[in-house]
């Protein structure tokens, strides 16, 4: 009987828990998305396709001396006109789709578990339609994004996970494309000072 008993009681755990944890995955997706519903303006995206998914990861913290070379990929697709949280007329923007596809090399070099240094060098390609001109045309283009150069302090915590950065951005994208307005063009065309802190 034992036997019987020691076989029969995992399949018990397995079906159980799995029972639970579905009900508490619908709960927690819920949740989210009332939360969500509750903070719109936490959500909303910037209009010129900049760079909004500066989102550090637990996996980008230094973990002590030495280099890291990483590679990021992400796409905006751009259609909708908004005004504050109202999808409004179309006809009102001559810009109609901004379509891009964001990579980023990076990287960082720590010089001990306090001082560092991180370089990020973006490549944008954008797809631009508008009707500047009346009918409505579309561009491709693409380029070398602004430089970003920072030096790391990471000695405010004692794991590293909390630091300053201070830096500047350099005009190195395409700022002067023919067809683009200076809102959706790759590159500012301006020398930025960047400070930041992360947590």
């Amino acid at each position: 009987m034992r036997w019987i008993c020691a076989t029969a009681l995992p399949a018990r755990i397995i079906i159980y828990p799995l029972k639970i944890l579905r009900a508490a995955g619908a709960w927690l997706l819920l949740w989210a998305v009332f939360m969500i519903a509750l903070t719109p303006g936490f959500s909303w995206a910037c209009a010129c396709g900049c760079g909004v998914y500066e989102v550090g990861t637990a996996s980008l913290f230094p973990q002590g001396g030495g280099g890291t070379v990483w590679f990021e990929y992400d796409f905006m697709n751009q259609y909708l006109d908004w005004h504050a949280t109202h999808v409004i007329s179309a006809g009102a923007n001559a810009d109609k789709v901004l379509r891009t596809h964001f990579l980023t090399l990076g990287a960082q070099y720590m010089f001990d578990r306090k001082w560092g240094v991180m370089l990020e060098l973006p490549y944008w390609y954008r797809y631009f339609k508008t009707a500047d001109s009346g009918q409505p045309k579309g561009f491709n283009f693409s380029s070398i994004g602004d430089l970003r150069i920072a030096g790391m302090y990471t000695g405010l915590s004692e794991d590293m996970s909390t630091g300053l950065l201070a830096g500047v951005k350099v005009p190195s994208g395409w700022w002067t494309y023919p067809h683009a307005d200076r809102d959706t063009q790759i590159g500012s065309g301006s020398t930025d000072l960047l400070l930041g802190a992360y947590q």
